[in-house]
């Protein structure tokens, strides 16, 4: 029989993934989520923190998505998946994102991706309003 291996060792290189539970809605904390749905609340976090706004994270974190309000429609076309992925691909459970779409649809524009994760694929949307 091999030497027992502790949970801190096979854990080595891996980020934790339990984590409160939010609900976005009503503003409270539910619970605890882990696997896929820590992930997608992790994703959702990401893109609604603007990068640089809070000393509490560190300028890795969050979306410089708001900072493309009031530009053109063609700045935001190719501006905007990388920025999304730019936000998403801090957390190292994500490891990538594709399948971009954009719709302008009178004052917003919206943007549907996939983002795929070790825990599995899931589809986001974020809408942002074009303040021109």
């Amino acid at each position: 029989m091999g030497k027992p291996v502790s949970f801190w060792e096979r854990c080595d290189g891996m980020e934790p993934s339990l984590t409160l539970g939010l609900d976005f809605e009503r503003g409270r904390i539910f619970g605890e989520v882990d696997g896929l749905a820590a992930v997608q609340q992790a994703a959702k976090l990401a893109l609604e923190t603007p990068r640089f706004r809070h000393v509490i994270f560190s300028g890795e974190y969050g979306s410089e998505v708001d900072t493309l309000r009031g530009k053109h429609r063609d700045l935001i076309r190719g501006e905007l998946e990388r920025l999304i992925a730019e936000a998403l691909t801090q957390d190292d459970r994500i490891e990538g994102v594709e399948d971009f779409s954009l719709e302008f649809s009178g004052d917003e524009v919206i943007c549907q991706f996939t983002v795929v994760s070790a825990e599995g694929s899931f589809t986001m949307e974020r809408r942002m309003e074009l303040g021109v």
